[in-house]
């Protein structure tokens, strides 16, 4: 499935803040249509949020993240949710908490270092054997 088709990935609801030919920050929303059909919700989601260092500090955040929000309830949607890295040093629970999202849960996401030998501990020949 291309970028195209992929209904996750609507260009139209992404914001994007400019300063000249640069891209300052930017808030990728999407709406996952399947999951509001299953759990019978009206959800959209605002994620890959990102503004460069030099504009941080100045609203850009806030302001695509307002801009995204909008764009989610003129679609229907009824409620926002988004996931942040728990150890983000920017104050980004701040600014959620700012414009009306409130903490949900807390979950964990392991990470593993893939050496060149694709050695994975004790597992012996099958830690090498694999597609990693």
């Amino acid at each position: 499935m291309s970028a195209t088709e992929d209904p996750l990935l609507d260009p139209s609801l992404f914001r994007v803040a400019w300063a000249g030919d640069q891209v300052a920050g930017m808030v990728q929303s999407f709406i996952n249509v399947d999951e509001n059909v299953k759990y019978n919700l009206k959800r959209g989601y605002t994620e890959g949020i990102c503004v460069r260092k030099q504009y941080r500090r100045q609203g850009v955040a806030r302001a695509l993240l307002v801009r995204s929000l909008h764009a989610l309830k003129e679609r229907g949607m009824q409620e926002a949710a988004l996931t942040v890295d728990s150890q983000n040093h920017n104050n980004a629970f701040r600014l959620y908490e700012s414009v009306g999202f409130w903490f949900l849960r807390r979950f964990s996401c392991y990470r593993k270092v893939m050496r060149n030998d694709y050695s994975c501990g004790d597992l012996g020949y099958w830690g090498r054997a694999g597609a990693y």
